[in-house]
């Protein structure tokens, strides 16, 4: 290899592509060991909820019944959320007119389509997570820079470097994009 050159990133775990001739798709499954730890704690959430309900039934008290009910909401939208992390995947799939990023079989924000004619640069942003008590997690976003000069965000919440640069590496392959640097990029 010569200098300067870049070796292309072969396809990270978790993730498949296929090429259909006119067109490239990237599929990410969203499955992680996180999705263990949250179908625990939304067992536990959930099967609390339905303890407290056994007893506000047999009480018979209208408050003990509607005490919990952002803790319901709270409670479904965790199951929700764990459901799709054991279901969804992300599909990312470029053509000579469009650029497409779909969540799916569960709805999903983040769902979006681009004219890919439009698309100057594909580049990939680290995002640093940092809470109250100091512990920090990282994240990878994929980001498009349009020749008008929006930057759009394409993925978010990817586990690792290796995903986001992949399809960065991938969608930049198929539209013939030149991989230039973007202020505030990674790496």
């Amino acid at each position: 290899m010569k200098q300067g050159q870049v070796m292309d990133l072969g396809l990270p775990e978790g993730m498949e592509m296929v090429h259909y001739g006119d067109s490239v798709e990237i599929t990410r499954r969203w499955f992680s060991c996180v999705n263990i730890f949250f179908t625990v704690f939304t067992l536990f959430w959930c099967g609390f909820l339905v303890f407290w309900y056994v007893m506000a039934a047999q009480s018979g008290s209208l408050a003990m019944l509607l005490f919990p009910l952002l803790h319901v909401t709270v409670g479904i939208g965790l199951f929700y959320y764990t459901l799709a992390g054991y279901l969804n995947k992300t599909y990312v799939r470029a053509d000579w007119s469009t650029l497409s990023v779909r969540h799916a079989p569960l709805p999903w924000f983040g769902n979006r389509t681009l004219d890919a004619r439009d698309i100057k640069q594909i580049y990939v942003k680290e995002h640093i997570s940092r809470s109250r008590h100091g512990s920090t997690s990282t994240t990878f976003e994929v980001h498009a820079l349009t020749h008008s000069g929006k930057n759009l965000k394409l993925l978010a919440g990817l586990p690792n470097s290796e995903q986001a640069l992949f399809i960065e590496q991938e969608i930049e392959k198929f539209l013939h994009i030149e991989d230039v640097p973007v202020r505030g990029e990674y790496g």
